[in-house]
Formats: structure tokens, C-alpha cells, sequence
């Protein structure tokens, strides 16, 4: 199952190749979570699923561990659901699935983060829950998103898998409404842009990035630990394009 996304030719987090980005390594590390070569975020990890926007799981049917889980009313993730079955698979939805490039109200400096508690193996930690709700970045890049976030307060920093759900909910509703990849990175598209509003996009953060909307260039601001966000100007249209050299 390692690799079975790779062969059908479709982007997941769970892979087994040699080459992983020093970023994703971090952000694995942050949540509590295992990352090598191999990439395998257990079931108790669900809300990395919602943040990284995986839509669907394939579990193979004739393997008895079941990873979504072997009741269909009661899977082993919250806001799951059996799909059905094809080419000797189980196929489950995900339905706090949030689109590729959605957007953020609230940000938390990294140090703030690093207060809250990391998973284990077997428990998802308060910073994997928090990340649905606000957009974590290195508190030297605060000023680059105080002007269009804010603060996420003390008093909404009461995480758990029900307010998981409403946050997942809350992100689904700003998301662009395109996302592909070019061959020389990839492009986004966000439609009325009422104020300038940050997107975020998880895609690992590596120096060779650039960024424009519209044709002008964007700072790619460092977000979530290993990924990238930009802030969008006022437009009814945004062309958002990412390009690695």
C-alpha cells in the first residue's frame, strides 16, 4: 500500500521513497508523528489528514487491520465514511476534507505552539488540533500576517475532536477553486478576494520557491511548521503560481 498513490499516479501522505524535504521532517517531528523514508500517520493522527487535504483512503480489503476501521458507523477517524468497494478495496471519504489553498482567520506564533502538547503513537496532541484553526509561523514572520489575521486568544485555545470537526468546516469555506500542477511547480486560483486574505498551501516550504498572483510577485511566508502561505491582495480574480528552481 506503500506506494499504490505513486503507481496510480496521484498525490497522498503516505509513501515510502527516499527523498523528503528537511521541512516535511520538521513538521512530522512537531506533532508527535514518525516520518523517514517511510510516511505512515497512524489513525490516531486524524487531523493531519484534514490539514495536508486528503480526500479518500484505500485500504485493501483482504488486510484484517482494517485502517479506517471495521465498523462502516463507527470509523476509527472522526467525520469518515465508508464509500464502497472497488478492485479489492475498501474506499473511504473523508468529510472534513478541505481543498487545496484555503484560507485562515487567526495565526499563533511558533513559540506559542511549541507550548501546547505534541501526539504519541497512540494519542493526537493539542498542536495537530490546533493547526485547523490557526496558521502556525515563526514569530519573526508575524508581522507579514498581522495585518490580515489575527491573534488566535487564550480563550479559544480549547481544543478537542469535536471543535476539530467545526474547524475543519470553518476552513472548507474559503478554499481556491482550483489547484494543478505545472512543470514548474503549481497554480492556484481564488475567486473574490473581498480583502486580502492569506492561503495556505501544503506543499513542503524549500528555499527554491517563488510565488506571483496576477503576474506580481508575493512573499511565501513559512507556515504549519513545513509549508507555505501567501497572502492574496483584493481582486475578483487571483492567478496564484508557484514556481520551484
Amino acid at each position: 500500500m506503500d506506494n499504490a498513490a505513486m503507481f496510480w499516479q496521484i498525490p497522498s501522505i503516505q509513501a515510502f521513497h527516499s527523498i523528503v524535504p528537511g521541512s516535511v521532517m520538521d513538521f512530522y517531528d512537531s506533532i508527535g508523528v514518525q516520518r523517514d523514508v517511510g510516511s505512515r500517520p497512524k489513525v490516531s493522527h486524524y487531523p493531519v489528514r484534514a490539514l495536508t487535504s486528503v480526500h479518500w483512503l484505500f485500504d485493501d480489503d483482504d488486510d484484517p487491520d482494517f485502517f479506517a476501521g471495521e465498523n462502516s458507523d463507527e470509523p476509527s477517524m472522526p467525520g469518515w465514511a465508508y464509500y464502497g468497494n472497488a478492485n479489492g478495496y475498501d474506499i473511504w471519504e473523508n468529510g472534513y476534507y478541505i481543498r487545496m489553498g484555503f484560507s485562515y482567520d487567526y495565526y499563533m506564533p511558533r513559540s506559542e505552539y511549541e507550548e501546547l502538547t505534541k501526539g504519541t503513537d497512540t494519542t493526537v496532541g493539542t498542536r495537530e488540533l490546533a493547526m485547523p484553526r490557526a496558521l502556525v509561523v515563526d514569530d519573526a514572520d508575524v508581522p507579514a500576517v498581522q495585518e490580515v489575521l489575527s491573534p488566535l486568544s487564550k480563550e479559544y485555545r480549547s481544543f478537542s475532536e469535536k471543535t476539530y470537526g467545526q474547524d475543519c468546516l470553518d476552513r472548507s469555506r474559503n478554499t481556491c477553486s482550483g489547484f494543478q500542477y505545472t512543470n514548474s511547480g503549481f497554480q492556484a486560483y481564488a475567486e473574490n478576494v473581498a480583502t486580502d486574505t492569506l492561503y495556505f498551501f501544503s506543499v513542503p516550504y524549500e528555499p527554491g520557491w517563488r510565488a506571483q498572483v496576477n503576474g506580481e510577485p508575493v512573499e511565501i511566508i513559512r507556515s504549519n511548521i513545513g509549508f507555505m502561505s501567501i497572502v492574496v491582495p483584493t481582486c475578483e480574480v487571483a492567478d496564484i503560481q508557484f514556481i520551484y528552481t
